[in-house]
């Protein structure tokens, strides 16, 4: 969400529409690929290894992270200790600084990891094949970019973006459930896939 401070209050500027509307589609094209990329190399990485362990895993992943989440315990997770870096804004013209972004965030793992359902989602990429497993990041990409786009629809001014980041840390508990939503559907759809791969 960090980026929702630095891309969407250019789109409450008056005449700096299009320079908003150019920076936020490179950063959302240049995140769709990356994150398309890494869902590709894991979905290969996954050729040859037992897909119904791996369903089992992410199954039982989702659930026990589902329960955590429900219950306000923080899952630790590996993750890269890193932002991604600001200082692109004032060495590159704005789209390209976009870009830099959305390939940085796009490769999903070289950045902090905010929810664990990343991990999950990787586990069932490497159960899905390289093509499946492809959109499925991409997918993901899509979703997380479209607080970019969302984000001006509401903001009033330009000025608003610190004080929305502050509103959405403020309902993190709702967040949360709705992770859980999220996790306890994976393990639904985990569970089914597995019967049937069981079932062949």
């Amino acid at each position: 969400m960090a980026l929702v401070g630095a891309l969407s209050p250019l789109g409450k500027v008056a005449h700096r529409g299009s320079r908003w509307a150019l920076g936020v589609t490179a950063y959302s094209l240049a995140g769709v690929i990356a994150s398309a990329a890494v869902g590709l190399a894991i979905g290969f990485l996954g050729q040859g290894l037992p897909s119904p362990v791996i369903l089992a895993l992410a199954a039982g992943a989702s659930i026990g992270t589902a329960v955590a989440a429900l219950i306000g315990r923080r899952v630790p997770i590996p993750e890269l200790r890193r932002q991604t870096d600001s200082r692109w804004a004032k060495r590159f013209p704005a789209p390209a600084a976009a870009l830099l972004w959305g390939i940085d965030l796009g490769l999903v793992f070289s950045t902090r990891i905010t929810l664990v359902g990343t991990w999950i989602l990787a586990l069932v990429a490497l159960a899905a094949g390289p093509a499946f497993a492809a959109v499925l990041f991409a997918s993901h990409w899509v979703g997380r970019a479209l607080s970019v786009w969302l984000a001006p629809g509401m903001m009033r001014h330009a000025a608003d973006g610190p004080a929305l980041l502050e509103q959405i840390d403020a309902r993190r508990a709702d967040l949360l459930r709705a992770h859980a939503v999220g996790l306890a559907s994976t393990a639904v759809v985990t569970i089914v896939w597995l019967a049937h791969t069981i079932g062949r």
